[in-house]
C-alpha cells in the first residue's frame, strides 16, 4: 500500500484552557463543559419535535446530544403517550357500538378495522437498563398521580437502577475525572440484556406486563432478539407502529386476532408504509443512514436533521498528518507493509485499542509519543483525548509527540467530526 503525499491539514482549534479540576492532559470538546440549554431552548426544541411528530412523518436526529438528550425524551414519550391513548379510545368506542348493536340484533358496524394482529403498537429500542428507566420515567411524567396509578414502579427501579447500597464510580468521581458526555451514557445500570412491556389503561399505567396484552415494549437489540428467538416468531412486535425497519411482517400465528377488526393494511402486507419511525443518535453514520434513505417508507414522509461541525479542539504544535492510502502497488511493498504492521503490533501488544473498548471505559494512557490511527475514531473527541495523553507525563513537548491519520473517502461522517465540514470537504475533493 502506497501512501499518497501529505494532505491538506485541516485547522483544528487550540487547546482551550482548562475548567477547573480537571486533570492535566484531558481535553474537552467545546460542547463537553458549555452550559446546559436555558429552559427557553429546551422548551422550543420540545415544541418544534412534537410540531414535526405530530405531521407522523419519519424523523431522523442526525446530532442528538446529550445535552438535549432528556427534552427529546420527554417530548417523544409525549407523542408515544398520545399515540397509544388516541388507538386505545377508537378501540374502546368501537367496542362500544359493538355491544349495542349487538343488544339491538343489529349486525355489527363495518366501519370498526381499528387494530393490528396483536395489542402492542409501540417498540423502543435502547442501549441499557438505565436508559430503559429513564423513558419509562418520561412516559410516567405525564401520567401523575393520583390521577393515574403507576403499578410496579418500585420493581422497575429495582431491577433497572442500580443496587441500594451500590456506588457509581461515574457520578461520585470528582468532576472532570470523566467526561460529561462519558457520565451521561454509562451511569446507572448498563446491563444491556432486557426487554419489558407496558400497558396502559385509563387510570393506570402498568409495567411488566405480558408482551401480547401491552402497548408499549421497551427492550435492548440483544433482549428483543432473545425473545424472537424464544418464541420462534416475532408476533408480538408486528404490529409495532412506531419502530425500526424489521417490524410489520405478517405473523406466523393469530394470537387470538380478530380479523375482523384487523386494519386492512396489516393483511394486505403494507403496514410499513404507515409506520412512523424515529432515529435518534449523537453521530451520523453509514449504518443509520442507510437505514434512513433504504428501509424508511413512511407514505407521510421523511425529515432528517443534518449539523456543520466545527472543528475539534487539539493539543497546540503536535506534528499531525493526515494520509490517503491507495491501492498495494508491488508485493513487496505489501510484504514489507505487513512486517511494519506486525511489528507494530507486537509493540503495542494490550495498548492497542479499538472503538468498542475505549469508549465504555475511557482508559488514559500514559507514554504515548507517537500515534497512528488507521481510520477517524467514530467519536471525534477520542481524537483529541488521544492526542492529549502524551502530556500526562510531565517533561513532555508537543514536539515530542507525532500523529498520523489514514482515511479515505467512505470515512465522511467521522472525518467531518473531527475536521469540521468546511475543511472535510477539501481533504476529501481529490479522492
Amino acid at each position: 500500500m502506497n501512501l499518497c503525499p501529505k494532505a491538506p491539514m485541516p485547522v483544528l482549534h487550540k487547546q482551550k484552557e482548562m475548567p477547573k479540576g480537571v486533570p492535566k492532559g484531558y481535553i474537552f470538546s467545546p460542547s463537553s463543559y458549555a452550559p446546559l440549554m436555558s429552559s427557553l431552548d429546551q422548551l422550543v426544541l420540545q415544541n418544534n419535535l412534537l410540531s414535526i411528530l405530530s405531521t407522523h412523518k419519519d424523523l431522523y436526529l442526525s446530532s442528538n446530544s446529550w445535552e438535549d438528550k432528556k427534552a427529546t425524551r420527554e417530548s417523544i414519550a409525549l407523542h408515544l403517550l398520545n399515540h397509544v391513548t388516541k388507538k386505545r379510545r377508537r378501540v374502546l368506542k368501537n367496542n362500544e357500538r359493538i355491544s349495542i348493536a349487538s343488544k339491538a340484533g343489529n349486525d355489527p358496524p363495518e366501519d370498526v378495522q381499528d387494530q393490528g394482529f396483536t395489542r402492542p403498537s409501540v417498540l423502543v429500542l435502547l442501549p441499557f437498563r438505565s436508559s430503559a428507566l429513564s423513558w419509562f420515567n418520561a412516559l410516567v411524567s405525564h401520567t401523575p398521580s393520583p390521577e393515574y396509578q403507576i403499578e410496579n414502579h418500585s420493581r422497575i427501579n429495582s431491577e433497572y437502577g442500580l443496587p441500594p447500597d451500590a456506588v457509581d464510580k461515574l457520578t461520585s468521581a470528582e468532576p472532570g475525572t470523566y467526561s460529561p458526555d462519558h457520565v451521561e451514557t454509562f451511569k446507572g445500570n448498563v446491563d444491556d440484556n432486557f426487554r419489558v412491556g407496558i400497558k396502559l389503561t385509563r387510570k393506570s399505567v402498568k409495567a411488566f406486563t405480558e408482551f401480547y396484552g401491552c402497548d408499549i415494549i421497551i427492550a435492548s437489540p440483544l433482549g428483543l432478539r432473545q425473545s424472537i428467538q424464544k418464541e420462534k416468531s416475532a408476533g408480538c412486535i408486528d404490529d409495532a407502529e412506531l419502530g425500526p425497519h424489521h417490524l410489520n411482517k405478517i405473523p406466523k400465528e393469530s394470537h387470538d386476532t380478530d380479523f375482523s377488526r384487523t386494519k386492512p393494511w396489516y393483511l394486505d402486507g403494507h403496514s410499513e408504509y404507515l409506520r412512523q419511525s424515529m432515529l435518534l443518535s449523537a453521530y451520523e453514520t453509514p449504518e443509520t443512514r442507510h437505514l434512513f434513505n433504504n428501509r424508511l417508507k413512511n407514505v407521510a414522509g421523511k425529515i432528517r436533521t443534518e449539523k456543520r461541525w466545527p472543528p475539534i479542539d487539539v493539543p497546540e504544535g503536535v506534528d499531525q498528518v493526515w494520509l490517503v492510502p491507495t491501492i498495494l502497488s508491488t508485493r513487496l511493498t505489501a510484504v514489507n507493509l505487513r512486517t511494519l504492521f506486525d511489528l507494530t503490533a507486537a509493540i503495542l501488544k494490550t495498548r492497542r485499542i479499538n472503538g468498542s473498548t475505549i469508549s465504555p471505559r475511557r482508559y488514559k494512557i500514559r507514554g504515548i509519543r507517537n500515534l497512528v490511527f488507521y481510520g477517524p475514531p467514530d467519536h471525534p473527541q477520542f481524537y483529541s483525548e488521544y492526542l492529549s495523553f502524551p502530556f500526562l507525563d510531565d517533561g513532555v513537548e508537543s514536539q515530542d509527540v507525532t500523529c498520523r491519520l489514514l482515511y479515505s473517502k467512505y470515512d465522511w461522517f467521522r472525518l467531518e467530526r473531527i475536521a469540521g465540514t468546511e475543511a472535510a470537504v477539501e481533504l476529501t475533493k481529490s479522492i
